[in-house]
């Protein structure tokens, strides 16, 4: 497991971890509140010691962003039992719905 931080907005960021992980699951925290407009944040092209994250403001916005700051949790994928606490870790497949 690895614990980190990072700073980031509107452009593609790499985030390169200190662990190695054979099948890592990226775990996002909430994101501070210093811009105005709604975001989501994007995780892609994750692999054994780094991922990308970037800021997306929604579709009707200009796409800009101030920095954030954000933290994230790294994780090997499977199921864990913690003392008396189990957690699953692992990838989904979301389709886009149709309207």
């Amino acid at each position: 497991m690895e614990l980190g931080s990072t700073t980031l907005d509107h452009n593609i960021k790499t985030v390169h971890l200190q662990n190695t992980f054979r099948n890592p699951v990226v775990i996002m925290g909430a994101c501070s509140t210093k811009g105005g407009n709604p975001i989501t944040i994007r995780v892609k092209d994750i692999t054994s010691n780094s991922f990308a994250v970037v800021i997306q403001e929604w579709l009707y916005l200009d796409v800009w962003h101030v920095t954030e700051d954000i933290s994230y949790m790294v994780v090997e994928a499977g199921h864990y039992k913690i003392g008396d606490h189990e957690y699953e870790a692992g990838f989904a497949t979301v389709q886009q719905p149709s309207f």
